[in-house]
C-alpha cells in the first residue's frame, strides 16, 4: 500500500508517476472494449477488471492522483456507453487516439500494434489525456446524449460517496482504510471535472437533471468537500498510521472522564479520519470496562 500522506501531497504537488504507462493501459482498455462489443462479453465484468488495475496502480504508485482520476473517466466512458450501441466504436476511436500518436495509428486494415512503452516512449496523442474528458463530454453535448451525459455526472458521485463511506463506516482493517482513502483522493480529482459546485456549472446540467436532483447533487458535493477537508487535516497530522491508532488505544485504557461523552467523542472523531470503523468497537469496550469518575 503506497503511503496515503505521500500520494496526498504528491495530489498537490503535481509530480507524475509511470506516465508513460498510462498510454498502454488505455489501449489495452480500447482493445478490450472492442472485444466486449464483438464478442459480446460480460461488459460489468470489463468495467470491474480495469477498475480493479487502477486499485493496483495506486497502492503501487505507478501512476499519481490527478493521472488515476482521468484513467478512471476514460472507464466512465466505456460503463456509460454499454447500451448505446451507436457509440462503441466512437468511445474506442476516442481511447485510440489517446493511446496512440499520429505516427502509430495504423492505416485502414492494417493491425493495432501497442505503444511504445519506457521512460523514453512519445505521451503525446491526438488527444492529451487530460483533454480526453472534456472533447468525450462535447461530442456528447454535441450529439445530445442525454442518458450517458447523466450517467457520466452520476457515476462519480456514487463511487466517491462509496469511498466515503467504505472510510467512515465499511473498513475492516488498517489496508482497507487507508485503501478508502487513496480511493477518496482520486474520486475527489475526477469529481472535479462532473461538480455542479466546482467551477461554472454548465448550462445543459437544468437540461439533464431536476431541480430537486441538482439540490441533492449539490448537497453530495459538499458534503464531499467537507469530508475531504477532514481527510487532508488527518492526513496531515499522520492519523493514518498505525502507530497513531495504537498511541488512541493506549489512551482509551488510560482515560478518565465521562464514558458516554467519549463515546460520542470516539463516533465524531471516526467521522473526521482519526480512527478507523474497524477499532471503535475495541476502543468502546475499552471505554466501558474501565471505571472512569462520572462515567455511565
Amino acid at each position: 500500500m503506497i503511503d496515503v500522506r505521500q500520494f496526498h501531497l504528491e495530489t498537490f504537488h503535481g509530480h507524475p508517476i509511470g506516465a508513460h504507462w498510462t498510454r498502454f493501459w488505455v489501449f489495452g482498455l480500447a482493445c478490450n472494449t472492442v472485444g466486449a462489443v464483438e464478442e459480446g462479453s460480460n461488459w460489468s465484468e470489463l468495467v470491474r477488471a480495469h477498475r480493479s488495475s487502477l486499485d493496483i496502480m495506486a497502492s503501487t504508485g505507478l501512476a499519481d492522483c490527478n493521472t488515476l482520476a482521468v484513467l478512471h473517466i476514460a472507464i466512465d466512458i466505456v460503463e456509460t456507453v454499454e447500451l448505446a450501441p451507436e457509440l462503441h466504436f466512437l468511445a474506442v476511436d476516442f481511447l485510440m487516439h489517446v493511446a496512440l500518436t499520429e505516427e502509430e495509428i495504423p492505416a485502414p486494415g492494417e493491425p493495432l500494434v501497442p505503444p511504445e512503452q519506457g521512460p523514453t516512449a512519445p505521451l503525446d496523442g491526438c488527444i492529451p489525456l487530460q483533454s480526453l474528458p472534456f472533447a468525450w463530454r462535447r461530442e456528447m453535448v454535441r450529439r445530445g446524449q442525454r442518458e450517458v451525459l447523466r450517467q457520466l455526472l452520476m457515476i462519480p458521485h456514487e463511487q466517491l460517496s462509496a469511498a466515503i463511506k467504505q472510510c467512515v463506516r465499511h473498513s475492516r482493517n488498517l489496508e482497507e482504510w487507508q485503501a478508502g482513502m487513496v480511493r477518496q483522493l482520486i474520486y475527489h480529482e475526477r469529481m472535479k471535472v462532473s461538480s455542479l459546485t466546482y467551477g461554472d456549472r454548465p448550462s445543459y446540467i437544468e437540461n439533464l437533471f431536476t431541480p430537486e436532483e441538482i439540490t441533492t447533487l449539490t448537497k453530495q458535493e459538499r458534503y464531499a468537500a467537507e469530508q475531504f477537508a477532514h481527510l487532508g487535516t488527518a492526513l496531515g497530522f499522520r492519523r493514518h498510521l498505525q502507530e497513531s491508532l495504537d498511541e488512541l488505544t493506549e489512551k482509551a485504557r488510560t482515560i478518565e472522564g465521562d464514558t458516554l461523552r467519549l463515546r460520542t467523542e470516539l463516533r465524531a472523531m471516526r467521522a473526521r479520519y482519526e480512527v478507523p470503523p474497524y477499532l471503535v468497537p475495541e476502543l468502546e469496550a475499552l471505554l466501558r470496562a474501565a471505571r472512569r469518575p462520572g462515567g455511565t
